[in-house]
């Protein structure tokens, strides 16, 4: 399931917590961003995706039954805020670990320290269910 409103400005989604559904938002995203002439769009992509399979994976469980909601808005110039939003019971987001792991070859526990380390600003909701990221774009 996947549900899109296009906006001049924004968009927002509601999908299902399958992860065929983020790679479809990750194309629409692409459209979308193709209209402002961006062309170095990959830091937010990336940013994007992250986020999305938290809340499919971790916030959702795999659980095609459960929601997740996104909304991906054009600020000033070359700036995007991208909150996602899962139905999940949220998670203690103060203990994160931003650092990316010194041994590339451990893949857990990095999705958030990429996530912080190309964007310019992260905020929670009080429960750790909702994530809002600010990004500015070269």
């Amino acid at each position: 399931m996947i549900h899109i409103n296009k906006f001049n400005s924004y968009l927002t989604f509601k999908i299902s917590s399958e992860i065929s559904m983020v790679n479809k938002l990750i194309q629409e995203t692409e459209k979308f961003i193709s209209q402002f002439e961006i062309k170095n769009y990959i830091d937010l992509m990336i940013v994007l995706r992250e986020l999305l399979l938290n809340a499919v994976i971790h916030g959702n469980k795999n659980m095609p039954e459960r929601i997740v909601k996104c909304s991906i808005k054009k600020l000033e110039k070359r700036r995007f805020k991208i909150e996602v939003e899962d139905e999940g019971s949220g998670f203690d987001y103060k203990s994160l670990d931003m650092k990316i792991p010194e041994d590339p070859r451990y893949i857990q526990k990095r999705g958030y320290a990429i996530i912080n380390a190309l964007s310019d600003q992260i905020e929670f909701n009080s429960k750790g269910n909702q994530v809002t990221v600010y990004m500015s774009i070269n």
